[in-house]
Formats: C-alpha cells, sequence, structure tokens
C-alpha cells in the first residue's frame, strides 16, 4: 500500500513538472479529447500573378509566433502540405481563384493522386494567411518547368499517359482546367507521378461553350483569341474541352523536344517588326505579346512552323538514331493543330463542323506508341 501512495505520489510530481514548463503549449480540445496543433506558415517558395505559395509546418516552431498560425490543424499524415495565399483581386479580372478552387474541390471530389485540388479553403485565413483567403494543399513534388531538362524518357512516357487520363476524368466532370502548362502540372520523381494543379481559372460547365478570355499565351487555344478579338461576329465563343486538349498538347511538345512550339517563329518575327529597336522592357514584352497572337490567330503560319521545326533546331538538335521518330512526333502534333485550326475556321465561316475530341487520343496514343 504504502508502495502505491508513493508511485502515485511520483507520477503527480512529474505531470507538475512537466505542465510548468517552458515548452510551447498546444490547444486542447476538450469535447474530443484528443490534443489539437495547428499548421503555421513556413517558407515562401513561389510567387504568382494571383497568388503566393507557402511551405507549413505542423506546431509552431522556435522562430514562429501566433501571426503565422493558419487557421488549419495538422493532418494525421506525413506527406508535406503548402499554403496558397489569394492575393488581392485584380480590376480587370473576373476570376475569384479562390471561388474557382474550392469549386474544383467540390465537383472533382478527388482523391486520385493525378489531380491535386484543395484539401481545405478558408475566405478570410487570418493572421497566418496575411488576411486573405487561402487554401491548404498537398505537396505533389516540382513542377514540370524546372524538371523539364532532366526527364527521362519513360518519365515522359508516365507523365503524359497519366496527364491524359486525369484531363479524361475531369471532362467527364464537366470541368475545364483552361490554363494547363508545366507550371501547373508537379511531378514527384521518388514515385513517379505526376498532377495538374492550380484551379483558378477552371470552370464547371452547365453549358458546351465558354465565353472567358484566360489562361497563358504559350499554351493558349487560339479560339480564345478569337473570341477576344471578335475576329468573326460568327465566333462568341470556343469549347473548353478543345483549349485544355489544345494546351496539353503544347506541354507534350515541350516535354518532348525541350522547346515551345512557336519559340523559333518568335525569333524570325523579331527581326519583322523591329523588337531589336526599342530600347524600353515594357515596349519590348508588349512587342513579345503581340508577336505571340500573331502567330497563335494566324493560321497559314502553322505550315511555316512545321517547316521550320523539321529543317531546324530540332532535328538539328536530336541525335541521328533519334531522327526518324522526331521527325515522326512532329507530324502528328502538325497534323492534330491542323485539325484544330480546320475546326476554328469553319466555326467563323457559318460551318457546323464536326467537333473534334477524339483527336488528343489519337495524340496521344500515337505519341506514346513512339516512345515506347
Amino acid at each position: 500500500m504504502t508502495y502505491s501512495i508513493v508511485k502515485n505520489l511520483l507520477s503527480f510530481i512529474r505531470f507538475r513538472a512537466a505542465s510548468s514548463s517552458s515548452t510551447p503549449q498546444i490547444e486542447y480540445n476538450q469535447k474530443s479529447d484528443h490534443i489539437e496543433t495547428y499548421f503555421y506558415r513556413d517558407v515562401k517558395i513561389q510567387s504568382g500573378s494571383d497568388s503566393d505559395i507557402y511551405t507549413l509546418q505542423c506546431g509552431p516552431s522556435k522562430t514562429s509566433s501566433e501571426n503565422d498560425r493558419t487557421p488549419f490543424k495538422c493532418s494525421n499524415t506525413s506527406k508535406p502540405m503548402l499554403l496558397k495565399i489569394i492575393k488581392p483581386k485584380k480590376e480587370e479580372s473576373n476570376f475569384d481563384p479562390y471561388d474557382q478552387e474550392i469549386t474544383a474541390k467540390t465537383v472533382l471530389k478527388s482523391t486520385r493522386p493525378d489531380i491535386l485540388t484543395a484539401i481545405n479553403g478558408s475566405p478570410n485565413g487570418g493572421a497566418g494567411c496575411i488576411d486573405r483567403p487561402c487554401l491548404l494543399l498537398r505537396y505533389g513534388g516540382d513542377d514540370l518547368f524546372n524538371r523539364l531538362y532532366t526527364l527521362q524518357e519513360y518519365e515522359i512516357c508516365s507523365i503524359m499517359a497519366q496527364l491524359y487520363e486525369a484531363l479524361r476524368y475531369m471532362h467527364s466532370r464537366k470541368f475545364v482546367h483552361r490554363d494547363i502548362k508545366l507550371e501547373n502540372i508537379v511531378y514527384d520523381a521518388n514515385i513517379n507521378q505526376s498532377a495538374i494543379i492550380d484551379f483558378g481559372y477552371a470552370k464547371h460547365l452547365m453549358i458546351e461553350k465558354c465565353t472567358e478570355f484566360c489562361g497563358t499565351l504559350t499554351n493558349m487555344y487560339p479560339g480564345i483569341l478569337h473570341v477576344r478579338r471578335k475576329t468573326s461576329p460568327l465566333y462568341t465563343t470556343y469549347h473548353g474541352q478543345l483549349a485544355d486538349h489544345w494546351s496539353m498538347s503544347i506541354v507534350f511538345f515541350a516535354l518532348i523536344f525541350k522547346m515551345y512550339p512557336q519559340s523559333i517563329l518568335i525569333e524570325k518575327y523579331k527581326e519583322k517588326y523591329a523588337y531589336d529597336s526599342l530600347n524600353d522592357d515594357k515596349q519590348k514584352k508588349q512587342r513579345i505579346q503581340q508577336i505571340e497572337e500573331l502567330i497563335l490567330i494566324r493560321e497559314e503560319i502553322l505550315r511555316e512552323a512545321y517547316v521550320l521545326l523539321l529543317r531546324t533546331s530540332i532535328l538539328e538538335n536530336t541525335p541521328e538514331h533519334k531522327r526518324e521518330r522526331a521527325a515522326k512526333q512532329l507530324e502528328y502534333f502538325y497534323e492534330f493543330w491542323r485539325e484544330q485550326y480546320s475546326y476554328i475556321s469553319n466555326i467563323r465561316n457559318g460551318q457546323n463542323p464536326i467537333l473534334p475530341l477524339h483527336s488528343f487520343q489519337i495524340l496521344v496514343d500515337r505519341l506514346l506508341d513512339c516512345q515506347q
């Protein structure tokens, strides 16, 4: 009996000593009787036009304060998490990236490894989110733009197959991304897994067509520019799925050839449009944008680009034993883009063409066969 009393007394002393130590205290949930703690904002790793991305850590560190505490509780996962803080909306923008991300989370309901939507969101995240709307995201690896020159052929083959399946799933849910590019695709080499991220321009299609101008010029579907420029009174909408197919084809091209298809034409048109005579950086940026738009919107430039690519840098920089395959891949891309331009042209001319939704599947099948 004496032994029992002494044991209980020692336990009580240890408990009091622990509770009065300088160890940071974490919140205690009386209802569930489980200890809970929150993610704290750590290091900014990316800054874009619409948002900033931060790493997170579970619980406070020696250097963090309550101002770094986010509204998101730590989950029972060992996988790293990220914090996305939405920047103030631009006056000319019709998009609310936070709302679009939450819609993607709701509509896609995705636990798929190839689609990384937000896990949680807070419309006003408090101090930890700099009093801005914020989102809790899974970390899926480095983006393809940073990995472009280090990817092996077997990795490219896996990435293309995974992205095709991800896109097919999104479209089956009547959801379009509209800003597919290297920077919005991540890849984890440890598990050979790629994923689509950043749904700030995405849309749940209640009707088949889109009217909004959005995306990135290097990967933009030409139909989007035709809508913005009002090149024809008949051309007032574009097909969201075709826009995603076009953008993904540009990603595939860049993965295989390590350049954008219009890159070689941009250099050619710089001279034609007196780019080097401009001294102001802002003017130069605007001139490049004008050239990119010109290349994208004029169908007849497609053949010129194809011939240049076939004759110059791509095949010159391709090892001899791979040149035949590279030429064939160029031909597949050319056929795909020509069909898309033909569809756009027919709409502008008042015709009712067949929707070329299956042409992207044909392109993917050919490229995957070619990579084997």
